[in-house]
């Protein structure tokens, strides 16, 4: 089994869809801009707050928002966001359990997420123990698909590639364990695009948290 588990959070461990969009509403709302449909918000989760703000204020726009009007939004979107970021997030079925499982061994977050609302939503799930650490999309280490802050998480515990798994839903993660040479393990049961890789087209999977432990503890660590 591997030294060091790393776990996406939006689409992989919760839900979080409803609440980012709805915060995405009234934000824009807020701006008197109109309101995207849910649909629209999810498709832009995954890559950090801001690609978050502007792609759904570009999209309600006339025009590209300047730096300045998705500055202003973000801060308001964060501010919506963090005063309730689990009402209607869930875990997905069965990730308490494989916690569980796994709580003798070393696991962290990386998220593309702020860290702050980030910590707040692990907190408010109940399940933030579990996690010796987190990094969020504002934490200095850019944002995935970015190795960076796996190659930060990996000298913290002093785990090696080969002894590295991330796992995650979209295409982000994937490139980030791509570029930082560990092996990655997809959730297809997230809201990411569809995973493939050309070079590994039986790229390990699962659609349940339910079967997690066993893969993990029959994974090759080597990556390949």
């Amino acid at each position: 089994m591997a030294k060091l588990f790393v776990f996406d959070l939006d689409g992989t461990l919760a839900d979080t869809k409803v609440d980012l969009a709805l915060a995405v509403q009234k934000t824009l709302n807020g701006l008197g801009l109109p309101e995207p449909r849910m649909e629209e918000v999810a498709k832009h989760i995954g890559h950090g707050a801001r690609h978050l703000i502007e792609n759904c204020l570009w999209e309600a726009m006339p025009h590209r928002p300047s730096a300045q009007a998705v500055d202003e939004a973000l801060v308001r979107f964060l501010d919506q966001y963090e005063a309730d970021p689990a009402a209607h997030t869930r875990l997905y079925p069965g990730v308490l359990p494989a916690l569980q499982k796994l709580r003798t061994e070393t696991c962290a977050v990386l998220t593309n997420k702020p860290e702050k609302p980030a910590l707040s939503l692990l907190l408010a799930l109940e399940i933030d123990l579990f996690f010796k650490a987190v990094i969020g999309g504002d934490s200095g280490f850019g944002l995935k698909p970015s190795p960076q802050g796996l190659l930060e998480l990996m000298r913290r515990f002093g785990s090696q590639p080969q002894e590295t798994i991330l796992i995650g839903d979209g295409p982000q993660d994937l490139g980030a364990a791509k570029a930082a040479g560990i092996s990655f393990i997809a959730y297809t049961s997230g809201f990411g695009l569809p995973l493939t890789d050309p070079f590994h087209p039986t790229m390990p999977c699962f659609q349940s948290f339910d079967d997690l432990p066993a893969l993990l503890a029959e994974f090759p660590l080597a990556a390949e």
